[in-house]
């Protein structure tokens, strides 16, 4: 069974040529035997995944323990990615984003064309950035608000076929 997930590093404030980090274990929450982490707010919470058997689950933890963050309606798995400040952790899972807390998770509705996206990140204001692809194959980077976008090519690699393919992406400056 994993206790230990994450050693949070925290840099100090001194100069880089004599900074100091100190460690922080935080817990997997309980029953949960495999977990890792991906995300960490300024509180030291940290957003995660894992897994109590065959399913994963996301999940937020901080060194006084953690908690799962519910699955949303319909879906057996998600991945927690990202975590602000009032603790809304993003994800995905069943091909489509999400936000949630420890009281329950909301699905983010696909931006229009999309089949498929990734919630990876949250702001404070709990605006969510993410990836996503469209029936095309463009793949694309994007915020919930409208921002710029420059296209840019990607190269795609099936692992299970002897081929690659170029697609035109489009990636968020801003």
């Amino acid at each position: 069974m994993i206790r230990t997930v994450l050693l949070a590093l925290s840099l100090s404030t001194a100069a880089v040529a004599s900074s100091t980090y100190s460690a922080a274990v935080i817990p997997a929450p309980s029953g949960f035997t495999i977990a890792s982490m991906t995300g960490i707010n300024d509180s030291g919470q940290a957003a995660g995944t894992g897994a109590a058997g065959l399913a994963n689950q996301a999940f937020i933890g901080s060194p006084s323990g953690s908690t799962p963050i519910p699955l949303p309606s319909g879906w057996s798995n998600s991945y927690g990615a990202g975590v602000n400040a009032s603790g809304q952790v993003v994800g995905y899972g069943a091909s489509q984003a999400f936000i949630g807390t420890v009281a329950g998770s909301t699905v983010i509705p696909f931006p229009a064309g999309w089949t498929y996206a990734l919630g990876l990140a949250v702001n404070d204001s709990g605006q969510v950035a993410g990836s996503g692809d469209t029936p095309q194959g463009v793949w694309q980077h994007r915020g919930n608000h409208a921002g710029l976008y420059r296209k840019y090519l990607r190269k795609h690699c099936n692992p299970f076929a002897d081929r690659c393919d170029v697609r035109v992406c489009k990636r968020s400056i801003n």
